[in-house]
């Protein structure tokens, strides 16, 4: 019990903070990739080439799970809805049905595309779902309940033209203990950055030691270089009070080399931080920038 009783106080000193890349802090490198989707629930062949007729199919925009829609025409065995008493899951899964779906979405590549990676990050698939682009297979994922990404730069159209973005899910068979949902059931972003750049899931921040006097905020940022070239960069790292106020600050010149993966760690004292607890759950923010000089190509 006095155990418990130090991971509850623990928790309830924590000084938080806000890493993850979301809607309100994505800034320009990250925009929602959910609307205007084409679906299709069916075994199909070929529905992965660029020319394939998706004309008939249904629009719909993300997040999707065709095991909950509510559908005309359900067949002779429903329950109520979606629910079917033929399920292969039964009540392991909530008598929701599975199988194979298609998800299709065109899309014009942009001219600030041009000479930028571009890459595609799901929140979740359920479940093992691969993805092709103009085509070309850009991977698998089994799992349903992990974030994956891809890369589309080398397959990606010249700016003007259209690309074919299309995504197999197959939820088959007795895989879960409780409802999982069945498609791409949460959200989709597309990401636009130059060649210097901060990783995917590259900043990790720690506070080893907390205090209502100050705050050791340690942030180490992976920094990838894929340009054939080095590059002399400035990594600037900004701590913003839950108000929005700066409250702390460090810069460091870096030469990221050619081609490589560079991991950098920086150290931020706070002072009197405003410390967490169920009754006010401040929230601080760690913005991350990378600059060539005066300016900022990257920024998380």
């Amino acid at each position: 019990m006095e155990h418990m009783k130090k991971i509850l106080l623990y928790l309830l000193l924590s000084f938080c903070f806000s890493v993850a890349l979301t809607k309100s802090n994505a800034q320009s490198r990250t925009r929602s990739f959910d609307d205007n989707w084409r679906f299709k629930k069916d075994s199909l062949l070929n529905a992965e080439l660029p020319g394939f007729d998706d004309s008939k199919w249904r629009t719909v925009d993300l997040p999707h799970d065709w095991s909950i829609e509510d559908l005309p025409n359900q067949t002779p065995d429903t329950v109520a809805g979606p629910f079917s008493r033929s399920s292969i899951g039964k009540a392991a899964t909530g008598f929701t049905v599975g199988g194979t779906g298609w998800y299709r979405k065109k899309f014009v590549t942009e001219s600030a595309h041009q000479r930028k990676l571009v890459s595609i990050h799901f929140d979740g698939v359920y479940m093992n779902s691969d993805v092709w682009l103009n085509g070309h297979h850009l991977g698998n994922h089994p799992y349903g309940y992990t974030a994956f990404n891809y890369d589309l730069t080398p397959y990606l159209k010249p700016a003007g033209e259209e690309n074919v973005l299309a995504v197999r899910v197959r939820n088959e068979g007795k895989n879960s203990r409780w409802y999982s949902g069945s498609g791409i059931y949460r959200h989709v972003w597309l990401t636009v950055t130059d060649s210097v750049r901060v990783a995917n899931w590259g900043v990790y921040i720690t506070t080893p030691e907390v205090s209502t006097n100050s705050a050791t905020v340690k942030i180490k940022t992976t920094i990838n270089n894929e340009q054939a070239a080095n590059s002399n960069i400035s990594l600037v790292t900004t701590i913003l009070s839950p108000a929005g106020k700066t409250v702390g600050q460090t810069q460091k010149a870096l030469q990221s080399g050619a081609n490589t993966v560079n991991i950098d760690s920086q150290t931020i004292t706070v002072s009197n931080p405003a410390l967490w607890s169920v009754e006010t759950p401040m929230l601080y923010k760690a913005v991350t920038e990378i600059k060539a000089g005066n300016k900022t190509i990257d920024r998380v």
